[in-house]
C-alpha cells in the first residue's frame, strides 16, 4: 500500500535527518518551482513525483562532492542535482549506454546510475531501472525499484533492518547484500524477477 509521495518524502526527509547526518547537509536547496518544470522538461520527465522530488531537494552536485565522504545512502548513489541530471543525460544521448526513455535520477559519480522509464505507454513507466558498467549483472539496466515511492521506501528500510548502515570506523555505507535484496524484492513486486 503506497502512503503517497509528499508523505513518502516527509519521512524520508525526518529519517535522513536523523538517520544519515553524514550527508544530510550536503543536498542542495531546491531551485524554483518553473526552473524545476523547465529542467524536468529538458530531461522528458513528466511524471510529477519527481516534481515533488525536486521540490524537496535539488541532490547533490559533483562541485560539492567530497570524496573523502560516502555520500551514499544505496548501493552506488545518491540523488543527482538536476543540472548533473542533465549532463549525464547529454552524454548518454551521445553514447548510447542506456536506452533514451531511461533518465538518470540517483548516480555515484563512478558509472553507476539508476534511471526512471519515462516512456508512458510502457508497461515500466516509472520504474526504477539501476545500470552499473563495472557489474556483469546491470550492463545492460536491470529493473530494480517499482517506482520512486517505493524506492525511497526501500531506502529507508535498508537501514531500519540492518542491510545497509554507515560504519564510523570506515567512513562508508556497508551493506548486507543477501538482506538488502530480500528487502527490495519484498517491497517491489512488480519488478522482482522481471527482466524489463
Amino acid at each position: 500500500m503506497t502512503i503517497g509521495i509528499k508523505e513518502t518524502l516527509h519521512r524520508f526527509d525526518t529519517f535522513l535527518k536523523t538517520e544519515c547526518t553524514y550527508v544530510y547537509d550536503y543536498y542542495d536547496a531546491p531551485l524554483s518551482d518553473d526552473m524545476i518544470l523547465e529542467m524536468l522538461g529538458e530531461l522528458e520527465i513528466s511524471d510529477n513525483n519527481f516534481f515533488s522530488l525536486y521540490s524537496w531537494k535539488n541532490g547533490i552536485s559533483v562541485e560539492k562532492l567530497d570524496y573523502s565522504v560516502d555520500l551514499s545512502i544505496l548501493p552506488w548513489g545518491n540523488l543527482l542535482s538536476l543540472k548533473d541530471a542533465l549532463d549525464v543525460e547529454i552524454d548518454n544521448r551521445g553514447n548510447n549506454y542506456w536506452k533514451f526513455s531511461l533518465k538518470p535520477i540517483f548516480a555515484n559519480f563512478e558509472g553507476e546510475h539508476y534511471l526512471v522509464e519515462t516512456e508512458e505507454t510502457s508497461e515500466f513507466y516509472g520504474v526504477i531501472y539501476f545500470y552499473s558498467p563495472n557489474l556483469a549483472y546491470a550492463v545492460n539496466p536491470i529493473p530494480y525499484f517499482d517506482n520512486l515511492e517505493s524506492m525511497l521506501s526501500s531506502i529507508m528500510r535498508f537501514f531500519e533492518m540492518k542491510a545497509q548502515w554507515y560504519d564510523i570506523k570506515k567512513e562508508r555505507l556497508v551493506f548486507d547484500f543477501d538482506k538488502l535484496d530480500q528487502i527490495r524484492e519484498e517491497l517491489n513486486p512488480k519488478v522482482s524477477g522481471s527482466k524489463g
